[in-house]
C-alpha cells in the first residue's frame, strides 16, 4: 500500500506536467502559425517568425510550467530548488530568444538586400552595420542573461553586495580587466555608425593588403592577398592610421613605375600606353595617362596611371600595361633601357691611349 500511496504522486505530477506541456506547446504552435500566416507578404518579418519558431516553443513551455506552480502537485521538500532552476531556465530561454530574434532579423535584412546591390558601396555599408550592431546587442543580452542567472544564487547576490560595499576596489579591478571587452563593443559601434571600414573593402593594415573579411564583435579578419587571414582587435582601427582603397567607390587609380634613358622618345610610349589600356577588358575608361615624373643622374622615371573598377582589376591592368610596355622597349627601342656611361678624357696620356685602343 505505502509503496502505490507513493507512486500516485508521482504519476500524478508526470501527467499534469505533461498535460501543461502539451498544452502550453499545442498553444504557441498555433500561434505561430498565426503569425506565419499575418507576415506571410512581409519577407524580413516572415523570416525572423521562421527562425525564432523552436526557440519560442520551448520558451513557451517554460514560462508555462512556471506559471502552473498552484497546479503541479511538486514535493515540498524540493518547491525551492524546482522554482530556482524554473527560474534560471526562463532567464536562459528568454536570452536565447531575444538572441535568435536579434541574429534572424539581422540575417533577413541582409537577405532582403537586391543581389547585385551587395558589392556596391551602399550594400556593404549595410551588411556591415547591420551585422556589427546584432552582434553588439547579442553579446550585451549574453552579458546581462548570465549576470541575471547568477543573481539568483544567494551566495553569489552576498559576494556581489560585499564587493559593492568595499570602498569601490572591485569596481576599479573588475573595470580594468573588462576594458577590453568593452572598448571593442563600443568600437564596434563607432565602426558601425562611422563606417571606417566596411565587409570587402580593400585596406592596408600593417604593410599588408587585404580584404576585410569579417566583422565580428571584438575583431576583424583581413585576407590577405596570399590568403592568409591577418586578424586584429576592432579598438585598434580607431586607435591606428591605415589604408582604405574603396572608403567612398571601388574605383581605384594605380602607377606603373619606369626607369628608362634619357635618350627615350616619350609620345611613341604615351601612345603605346594609350593602346595597351584601350585593349585591355580591366581599364574602366576613366583616366589613363603617362608622363615623366622625376630625374636621377643616370635615367628618368616614367609614370603611368590607370584605372579600374577594383582593387583586383586593377593589380591586373597594371601587369598588362607594364609587362606590354617592356616588350614594347624591348623591340622597338631598347637603346631607351637605362645605362650608365663613361667618358675617356683624351687629353691624359693613359686615357688618351686607352680611347685609341678602343676605336681600334
Amino acid at each position: 500500500m505505502n509503496s502505490n500511496d507513493g507512486a500516485h504522486p508521482m504519476l500524478n505530477l508526470v501527467l499534469i506536467v505533461a498535460v501543461v506541456l502539451v498544452a502550453a506547446y499545442a498553444i504557441a504552435k498555433i500561434g505561430f502559425v498565426i503569425l506565419r500566416r499575418v507576415t506571410k507578404h512581409h519577407a524580413l518579418a516572415l523570416k525572423t517568425v521562421e527562425d525564432m519558431q523552436n526557440v519560442g516553443i520551448a520558451t513557451a513551455c517554460v514560462i508555462a510550467v512556471a506559471a502552473a506552480q498552484d497546479v503541479i502537485p511538486w514535493p515540498s521538500e524540493y518547491l525551492n530548488t524546482i522554482n530556482h532552476v524554473l527560474m534560471v531556465a526562463i532567464i536562459i530561454m528568454l536570452t536565447s530568444l531575444l538572441v535568435k530574434i536579434t541574429k534572424s532579423t539581422s540575417s533577413a535584412v541582409i537577405a532582403h538586400l537586391p543581389q547585385e546591390e551587395l558589392a556596391s558601396v551602399h550594400g556593404r555599408r549595410m551588411q556591415t552595420q547591420t551585422r556589427l550592431l546584432a552582434r553588439t546587442i547579442m553579446t550585451v543580452i549574453v552579458i546581462i542573461g548570465f549576470a541575471a542567472a547568477l543573481m539568483t544564487f544567494p551566495a553569489v547576490r552576498q559576494v556581489g553586495t560585499s564587493l559593492l560595499a568595499s570602498a569601490g576596489l572591485a569596481g576599479v579591478v573588475i573595470g580594468l580587466a573588462a576594458k577590453p571587452l568593452f572598448g571593442n563593443l563600443l568600437a564596434g559601434l563607432q565602426i558601425a555608425f562611422t563606417q571606417p571600414i566596411r565587409l570587402n573593402d580593400v585596406v592596408i593594415v600593417e604593410g599588408e593588403w587585404g580584404v576585410i573579411e569579417e566583422i565580428l564583435s571584438t575583431y576583424v579578419v583581413v585576407r590577405i592577398w596570399d590568403d592568409r587571414r591577418l586578424v586584429m582587435p576592432l579598438q585598434w582601427f580607431i586607435d591606428h592610421p591605415f589604408q582604405n582603397w574603396t572608403r567612398n567607390s571601388s574605383n581605384i587609380t594605380g602607377s606603373i613605375i619606369l626607369w628608362l634613358d634619357y635618350n627615350t622618345p616619350i609620345e611613341p610610349l604615351r601612345a603605346e600606353a594609350k593602346r595597351l589600356c584601350e585593349a585591355a577588358p580591366e581599364w574602366d575608361r576613366r583616366f589613363q595617362n603617362l608622363q615623366v615624373v622625376d630625374t636621377s643622374e643616370h635615367a628618368i622615371q616614367v609614370r603611368v596611371l590607370v584605372t579600374a573598377d577594383d582593387a583586383g582589376k586593377n593589380w591586373d591592368l597594371r601587369c598588362r600595361v607594364r609587362e606590354g610596355l617592356l616588350a614594347f622597349i624591348r623591340q622597338t627601342m631598347p637603346e631607351s633601357l637605362p645605362k650608365i656611361r663613361t667618358e675617356f678624357l683624351s687629353n691624359l696620356p693613359f686615357f688618351g691611349a686607352a680611347k685609341q685602343i678602343a676605336q681600334r
